[in-house]
This record gives C-alpha cells, structure tokens and sequence, in this order.
C-alpha cells in the first residue's frame, strides 16, 4: 500500500491539467527487404541531422512523429544502401512501406556481407568491435585520476505531451483555453508539450581517489510549477528525481525507472544480453565513429536499443550513445524513453560524458493524458588539480547543501544554466495565476490534495493544520466495532519547531472513547513536516486504544481501512495506555539514534485473558516501564516525505537496525524485569541477466528473561486478504499459533520482473510479471518460560486459547509458507497464491489467496 500511496501521488499530479492530449500527426512505416519482401528488423531511422527517431521491431515496423521542422526520414541497416523518405507534414496520419537493397559496405577493417543471415555471436564482427570497447572502457575515464572536481548542471521538466490548440476549444476544457497560449514545441521530440513544472539545481562535484570518495555541494536549486501548489510538493520532485535518475553506462547496470537494465558495454553480461549490428560510419564534432546498433536479444527484456557511436582512432571509445526504452519492453507507462549522452575527450586526454539529456513519454492507458519527464544534465570546468582543502571531504554525508542554495537570484541561473528557460517555463507564474483564477478551482485542489496527501488543509494558506490520516476514519474490530476516528496535525507554518499532533476515536460496540496525543520539537527547523530528514527531535506521547497483541510487531497500521477485512477472527485483543518519551537524533549520512523511555498499561480484552498458573487467578491488568535503545543504518536511501511518513522511493539502500529494550520493575508501577534485544537486515540483490530481483529480510530476536506471554515475541502474522512484501508478516500463521522467546526469520521475495512471461504471448502483451516467495520461521521457547512445563509457577500465565485449542510451541522444525503470484494486473493489482508448507493442523488453513494493490514501473 505504500507503493500505491506514491504513484497515486504522482498520477494525481499529473491531473492538475485536467488535460486529455491529443496526439499530433504520426508516421507508420514497415522496412522489408527490396528483393525479398521480408521485414528487416532493427533497422535504424532517424531525421537527418537529429536524433528523432525509432528502430524498427521484429517486423520491420516503427512509429515516428511527424514535425513541422524536419520532413526527411534516413533508413540505415547493417548490409543495406541508406535511402532517404520524405515525410508529408500536412497529414494527418501517414503510412508506408519502405523497401531497401542490400549493398557491400566495409568499414575499416569491420566487413559486413549482403546475405542476411541468422544472428550470431561467433566471428561477428559487430561483437568483436564491442568487446575492444569493452576492454578499452576505462582506460581514459576520469576516475582514474588523484583528484578532480566539475561543475554539473541538471534540469527536471515535467509536462503534458502531445496537445493540440484544438484541445482548449470545446468540452470542459474551455475554461482553460489560456492553456493554449502557453503550449511549445518540444526540441528533442517535435511534439506540442505544456510545461507543467520545472526545478533545476546546479552543484560542485568532488572526487578524491585515496581515500576513494565523491562529494557534491548543491550551490543552488530552484523550483516552479503546480507542484509549488501542494505541501508536500518536494516529495513529488523527489520521486521523479528517483525514478529518471543518471544513467551511467560504465557501470554493470543502469539504475533507471527501478529497473537494472544492463549496459550495453557492461563487462560481465552484455555480449549474452544484447544483439549488435554495424549500421554505418559517420563523423559526432568532427571525429569518425563507428554506428554499432543494439537491442536486447529478447525484445521483451528490460533492456535498452540505441546505438553507440566508437571511435575509429583504435582507442575504441565511445563518443556518443543513444538509449532507448519502447513501450515493448515490459515496463509500465513508458511509451518511450531517449537518453542522448555525449562523451569528450578533455585536453588532459581523459574522457568524460559532458551532456545527459533524457525524454521519457508516459501514459497510464490508451486513451488518458500522454505527460513527459525531462532530465537535461551538463557537465563542466573540469578540474585535475589536487583538492587541498581536506574540509572538502570532512563530513561523512555524500551530499551538502550550502545555506544560500533556495535563496539563488536570476543573475545566479542566468550564470549557471547552459541554456536559457523556455518561454513557458519562464512564464510558468502566469499559468498557476489563471489557472486559480478559474471558476471551482479552490473545491477541485481540496478535492485533488484529499487523494493525493490524504489529508485536508483545515486553514487558509499558508495552511497550518491537516486534519489527517483520512484512510483510518472508518474502521472495524472485534472488540470496537465499527469505529470512526478523527485526527490531526500542526504544520511548520505554525511553528517550524513545534508540532501537536493527536486523533479521537470511538468504538460503537464498547462505547470506549480512545486518543492519543502527541507533542514533537524538533532541533532543526522544518519546512512543513516534523519527519522531515533529518530527524532530530524529542516527543512526547500519551494515548489510550485498543490493540492486538500482533499488532506490536506489525508494520501496517491498524486503522487502515482495508486492514478491517480479516482472513479470521481477531478476537484476543487489549486495552492499552501508553505513555513514551522518544529521543532521535538522525544523521545526514543516515545513522540513527533513538532513545525511548515508555510506561504501558495492558488490559486484556474480547477473548484474551491473563490468568496465572497454579493459583489460576486472573490478573486485571500488567504495566510494564521500558528504556528502549535502538541504531539504525541505511547509507545512500532514498525516500520522499508524504504528510504522514516517509515513503521509500526505492528499495536499493542495505538496511540495518539493532534495538535493545530493558524493562525496569518498579518504575511507575511496572511489575516485571527484562531485557529484549531483536535486528534485522535488509538488501535488495539485482540477478543477472535480467531474472529481477531478490529482496531479502533477515530479523532476529531474543528475550534473555523470564517473563510472562504477553512478554515474549509474537511473529507478525498479516490476518488481512490485503497483504504487502513488508519482510516481518506471515500470511498463514494464525493470530498469536507460537510464542516464542527467541526467533529468526528468513523471507525472500524474487520478482522475476515478466522474465518467463514475457516468453508468452497474450501475458506478454498484457505484460504480467511473476513473483515467487519464501518465508522461513525458526522459533524456540526456554523451559523457564513455558506454562506447560512449568504448571504450577504463577509467574507466569496461561497461554491463550485460541477456538478452544491452546496456543502451541515450536519444534525443531521451522515453520515455512511459499507463495507464487501474478502482479501487475491492470498494472495496479497483484494476487498471490500462499501455501502453508509444514505445521499443519485441522484448526489452521494450508491455503490462501492475498491481493495487494500498487503502482510500479
């Protein structure tokens, strides 16, 4: 659910607009072989003099956009004569089948024969050039230098694609026919786009070998657009920043649209990966080059097509590529990405990329908005000198932001941009103005912010309070019933140190008010959350509420609606009054410290009960006192900030915690001693070849203690139909099967990201992707804390019932499930079939069915 919670957001976004696109006027051509009439794949075409342009399929087939600016198409492939086409702009829709004839053409030493063969690696010559690129790769890069330093440049520009001046002149959309006006042509496409927003930074980078170690200082950074009209308008850049992040093809995998594709000149995989075909020779600023061709073996792999353009000096260095992502590759809402690098050899002989420029046309389904992400990055002033100032590298964090950064004048982005604002983005101001202007605007945005921030601004702007989570104001329990819950947050605009947060609730089955109230100050100031990274702060809490004991370990919250339709019934739950003083102190190269001294009271409720043995007498309620010490690492993550919580935008980072929790008897009336420690690991490991990936979750625990059950350690058992990877939960354990005083779970979850699929046409085309789990549980419990050895100690307690069957103790077996799914349906929705694989019980089902409903490239 928190992956639909972020694309939500973005898809909302999207919808400011409120623009249904039409498309511009477009070119359908198939290439077939002139003597044969057969389709010629991966054929090359392109406008003259750009990079516009497409490969054709297995079928000979392309799509390119028909542009007032460019009207003659080049056709090249490997053993054929170029042949130019002239594309009619004055119609609409055009389609034509081009023939082209087979030629000799020899390219240095690199001979490419008429006769069109099967492809093979073996003594092709297109595969022998690209190994000596591969082996030449990083002889010149800048890397391999003490010291150097560059100014970098970078651009994101998000907009909607493909509209027309006719779009503003009937239907709803007349009320926004000022739109029109503000609609430009897009360079690198052609295509009629319209700037929805903008932010641009520009940074100093810092790379020092020995020590190896890379810093940026962000110099400026500057933003303007619709998402200036959302609080949480940052978030938003941050997950676009993430998604279309820099592509580095000297590295084994590009990280890009939370996919690793390989690179077409990685060292270990891309000869197996891709297909390669010599097109031509052509000169990039004066240097001939070699145009090799690519595309994944399988077209339906992630993967990229494009060309490389290697030198002919020997050297066997790449001076330009062009990437390309098509809507055939499997990945979500992409319709087509470009990424053009350009690659110069320095004076000091070392060769670097000087200018990243990606496009990435999306949409959700045929018929809705097409939108368009730009990143246009430059690189400059490099500088091998030796950086002395050890300053420079003093700090731990990879990235610094200068003070001065938001607060850069026009004369500073006049400086440091290597081109100037477009007419609309420069005008961009002039559009949000209009558009508030509009009849219905202030009801359409609270609309708009209810479903993307979850959440409802309750003051004028700048707002200062959020009534919020609206997704727990209806819920369900046992022993509540069907409850409403009402709550809510100050924001920085109140003060940017302090923030009040807290909610109401009441059960109509109990007739029991519950709250919880929450006071947070935060060292650092604010810009309008208190989780804002980093988090370094002290808070005060005091509530009162109902609970499973299962929901202690739990990750979802337990108000979330969809979290009332259970798989069984939950009756065993309690009464819980809670009292906690929480210390965090988190770091700019993300360590974490936390400090919490906690006062609980539990009172059993529904089915639980504590009743001692021996005496069998019922104990009302226990408290308990805690000192909870807790680290947690997770270098390079990366996440945006929603106004309820930080939401992951990938899942990369390696994560690390450790929390011990020592209960001290006594204190403010807590009746027990004890000492807890539990951790947990996590990573995700990227499989070659493209069969996806492998998240791993490993979690430990240990009560060193003897204590009575509501003490020990509960495995989280997921008890809804609506279930996510979250790494802790099981979906077949019943509520509260085992206790445990000590644990270790091992979950592995492989997404095979369509690699089998993709092999089958009709899921292909619909383009499911498969995912298989595994979910290892080994648990223990001590004598000393089992009731039913120890029968007469009235330290401890009875274990629950459960339909009149005794809550059990593992054996030396672990306890096991699998699970085998189909995601991505309707690109939304994902079902998977679980099997309870061991411990198997006429109480208990062997089988289940869960869904989970998310967003994903």
């Amino acid at each position: 659910m928190k992956r639909l919670y972020l694309y939500t957001r973005i898809i909302a976004v999207m919808a400011m607009a409120v623009i249904a696109g039409k498309c511009n006027a477009q070119f359908y051509g198939t290439v077939v072989d002139g003597q044969t009439n057969e389709p010629v794949p991966y054929v090359t075409v392109r406008y003259q003099n750009t990079s516009i342009g497409a490969i054709t399929d297995d079928n000979g087939k392309f799509e390119v956009p028909v542009t007032p600016d460019h009207d003659k198409l080049e056709i090249s492939a490997v053993g054929y004569k170029s042949k130019i086409v002239v594309v009619n702009y004055g119609k609409a829709v055009q389609k034509s089948t081009i023939k082209i004839f087979s030629d000799n053409v020899l390219l240095g030493d690199v001979t490419v024969t008429t006769k069109k063969k099967k492809y093979k690696r073996k003594e092709n010559p297109a595969v022998q050039l690209m190994k000596k690129v591969i082996e030449n790769k990083n002889k010149y890069q800048i890397e391999n230098n003490d010291f150097y330093k560059c100014n970098k440049y970078e651009k994101h520009t998000f907009s909607v694609n493909e509209v027309s001046a006719k779009t503003f002149t009937t239907g709803i959309l007349k009320k926004f026919a000022f739109l029109a006006d503000h609609a430009e042509v897009c360079p690198e496409t052609g295509k009629l786009i319209l700037p929805l927003w903008y932010t641009e930074k520009s940074t100093q980078e810092l790379y020092r070998k020995k020590p190896k170690t890379h810093k940026t200082y962000i110099t400026g950074e500057n933003s303007d657009g619709f998402n200036t009209l959302f609080s949480s308008g940052d978030f938003i850049n941050v997950v676009i920043k993430d998604v279309f992040t820099d592509v580095d093809i000297y590295k084994e995998n590009v990280r890009l649209l939370h996919h690793p594709f390989i690179s077409p000149i990685s060292s270990s995989q891309a000869i197996l990966f891709y297909h390669y075909f010599i097109n031509d020779t052509t000169f990039i600023d004066g240097q001939q080059c070699i145009d090799v061709a690519f595309t994944p073996a399988n077209a339906q792999d992630f993967g990229f097509t494009g060309n490389l353009y290697i030198s002919t000096d020997g050297e066997y260095q790449v001076v330009r590529s062009l990437l390309n992502v098509s809507s055939k590759s499997g990945v979500n809402f992409v319709e087509n990405l470009l990424v053009q690098q350009t690659f110069k050899q320095l004076p000091q002989g070392q060769r670097t990329m000087t200018l990243d420029d990606m496009i990435v046309e999306l949409r959700y389904l045929d018929g809705t908005t097409k939108l368009q992400a730009q990143r246009y990055t430059v690189y400059s002033d490099f500088d091998f000198s030796p950086i002395t100032q050890e300053k420079m590298f003093k700090h731990p964090e990879v990235e610094t932001k200068l003070a001065m950064a938001e607060m850069r004048d026009s004369t500073f982005w006049n400086n440091v941009r290597p081109a100037p604002l477009t007419v609309t983005e420069n005008n961009i101001g002039e559009l949000i103005t209009s558009t508030k202007n509009v009849g219905g605007y202030g009801a359409v945005m609270t609309v708009l912010k209810a479903l993307l921030e979850n959440s409802i601004e309750m003051t004028k702007a700048p707002n200062k309070f959020d009534l919020m989570p609206l997704n727990t104001m209806i819920s369900n329990s046992y022993v509540d019933g069907f409850r409403l819950r009402a709550g809510g947050q100050t924001t920085a605009n109140f003060n940017p140190h302090l923030f009040l947060r807290g909610y109401y609730a009441y059960g109509f089955k109990d007739h029991r008010s519950k709250f919880q109230t929450e006071i947070e100050y935060s060292f650092n100031k604010k810009k309008y959350m208190a989780h804002e990274f980093p988090r370094q702060s002290i808070m005060a809490t005091f509530g009162y509420d109902t609970m499973s004991p299962t929901d202690q370990f739990s990750n979802t919250s337990k108000d979330n609606f969809l979290t009332s339709f259970k798989t069984t019934k939950v009756d065993k739950m309690m009464y819980v009054r809670n009292a906690d003083l929480k210390f965090n102190y988190e770091t700019s190269y993300f360590f974490t410290t936390t400090v919490d001294l906690i006062n609980t009271k539990y009172t059993p409720a529904g089915k639980l009960f504590y009743k001692r043995m021996g005496t069998g007498d019922y104990v009302d309620h226990i408290t308990s006192s805690n000192v909870k010490l807790g680290f947690r690492y997770a270098p390079r993550e990366s996440f945006g900030c929603s106004k309820q919580r930080r939401i992951p935008t990938n899942k990369d980072a390696t994560i690390i915690t450790l929390e011990h929790t020592m209960g001290v008897k006594n204190l403010l009336g807590a009746d027990y001693n004890y000492h807890l420690t539990e951790a947990s690991f996590y990573r995700r490991f990227w499989l070659p070849l493209g069969f996806g990936s492998l998240e791993t979750y490993i979690n430990a625990g240990r009560q060193w203690s003897k204590v009575p059950f509501p003490f020990l350690l509960i495995p989280a058992s997921n008890l809804s139909y609506f279930t996510q990877f979250d790494g802790t939960s099981f979906n077949m354990l019943e509520e509260m099967e085992f206790l445990n005083d000590k644990y270790l779970s091992v979950i592995l979850a492989w997404n095979l990201k369509g690699k089998l699929f993709n092999r089958i046409p009709l899921f292909s085309k619909l383009k499911l992707r498969e995912h298989l789990g595994l979910k290892v549980l080994w648990g223990g419990l001590d004598d000393r804390n089992n009731p039913y050895v120890n029968t007469q100690d009235d330290f401890l307690f009875e274990f629950p019932m459960r339909d009149g069957i005794p809550t059990r103790v593992m054996g030396s077996k672990p306890y096991m499930e699998l699970s085998a799914g189909i995601s991505n349906i309707f690109k939304i929705l994902s079902v998977q079939y679980v099997r309870r694989v061991n411990y198997h019980f006429d109480d208990v089902n062997k089988n289940g069915i869960r869904f989970e409903i998310k967003f994903s490239y």
